[in-house]
């Protein structure tokens, strides 16, 4: 059995990865968060009786506030002089997006972890994988386009804790005692959604999209008329969680900086349409893209003018009277993701990225955007987290025959 170290266990990213090496019977897995994990979760989306069987350990502790050397008292009592492989995937959120105290927490976090696991599996110790993401690719002069990797961090302020993290990285790599590795590892906006995890892109996507189907709305498009017809690609949770398992024992990773996405390319004008439809939404009004740049303090659902904050809320609630399977908490997760919502489709040029090194390093997974995004959906609805009764797949069934005939 292979040991892996999942920090920020409860995210997008950790709670697929949990999913994924626990399906593959090959790993255990020790797992760490500031909080406890989501009871429901563990009981009926993971193997039964995988917490506390020997296969899943969980950790609950603030990497920023144990420090490096409570982290070392912590870990040497919870089993980590065992781990192999450190997989990355923790972020803290501090002062809003793109602060000096983002930067200063995250890039600690980091450091206190890594140091901490070093020092405690020692020689056990063989790969650190490093999730960092899109800003790897904001530089001056702009990359062409695809994105492909450049093994430089960016030049850029707003890169932020990527540039710091990285450093860190290399830092402590210099100064290892052991014989570890390490691959940095680049998705794009992460699509998924998990009890575990409900504050993603795909979750404020969903809720918004039933309260406007509830209240007879179209659904617009939050972006502007650029984002609208640029080109892009995403990364669905389930790839990067295949991904980062492959690159974890992979030779030929070591020491490389990795795109991950999903392999295809799409403008938001055909997806959604879709989007709007598996909701039962009338489809969005062209009249209603901005044209102007996004100011993402200022969430631009509400922007549309047409509803506000405390009316969403309301008819959220009035979805979950009439199906008591619903979380009524639910909807505060899809608000908290409007902010991020915001940056992703406030581009204003195409933006993709090249799956060619991951290819030519052997990584065959790819991923059809659209359907990754029904089966997220498809998943909701299952668990509670969306009405069960939406047109679905049915209702994009319905639009991409009329676009056929």
């Amino acid at each position: 059995m292979k040991v892996a170290l999942i920090a920020g266990a409860n995210g997008i990213t950790g709670s697929y990865l949990i999913e994924h090496l626990l399906s593959s019977g090959e790993w255990t897995i020790i797992a760490i968060s500031r909080r406890e994990p989501n009871s429901e979760w563990i009981a009926k989306d993971l193997p039964p009786n995988a917490l506390g069987s020997g296969r899943l350990r969980w950790i609950a502790a603030d990497l920023y506030r144990a420090g490096e050397h409570g982290l070392v008292e912590l870990f040497e009592k919870n089993g980590v002089a065992d781990v192999e492989h450190l997989f990355w995937a923790a972020y803290a959120v501090a002062d809003g997006w793109g602060t000096d105290s983002e930067l200063e927490m995250n890039t600690k976090m980091f450091q206190n972890c890594l140091r901490a696991v070093s020092h405690v599996a020692g020689p056990r110790l063989k790969r650190v994988l490093l999730q960092l993401g899109g800003k790897w690719h904001i530089r001056k002069p702009a990359p062409k386009l695809p994105f492909r990797e450049s093994a430089e961090p960016p030049n850029l302020p707003i890169a932020g804790f990527y540039t710091a993290q990285h450093k860190v990285l290399l830092e402590e790599h210099a100064r290892k005692t052991g014989n570890w590795d390490w691959v940095v590892v680049l998705p794009n906006a992460i699509l998924g959604h998990t009890r575990q995890a409900q504050m993603t892109l795909a979750t404020t996507i969903a809720i918004w999209a039933t309260v406007k189907a509830t209240l007879g709305q179209p659904l617009n498009f939050p972006g502007t008329l650029q984002a609208y017809e640029a080109h892009g690609n995403e990364t669905s949770a389930d790839l990067l969680a295949e991904f980062l398992a492959w690159a974890a024992t992979k030779p030929e990773c070591a020491l490389q900086v990795i795109n991950c996405v999903n392999g295809d390319v799409h403008p938001w004008s055909t997806t959604w349409p879709l989007i709007a439809a598996y909701f039962g939404c009338a489809p969005p009004d062209q009249n209603a893209l901005r044209s102007s740049s996004v100011d993402s303090s200022k969430p631009s659902f509400a922007a549309e003018g047409d509803i506000d904050d405390a009316s969403a809320e309301k008819t959220w609630r009035m979805v979950c009277d009439r199906d008591k399977r619903l979380d009524v908490d639910a909807w505060k997760y899809g608000f908290q993701g409007l902010w991020f919502l915001d940056v992703v489709m406030s581009g204003q040029t195409s933006s993709y990225w090249s799956m060619s090194k991951a290819r030519q390093l052997g990584f065959a997974g790819y991923r059809d955007t659209e359907e990754s995004l029904w089966t997220i959906f498809d998943r909701m609805a299952k668990d509670g987290s969306l009405p069960n009764d939406l047109p679905g797949r049915e209702g994009v069934k319905r639009v991409l025959s009329d676009v056929t005939l």
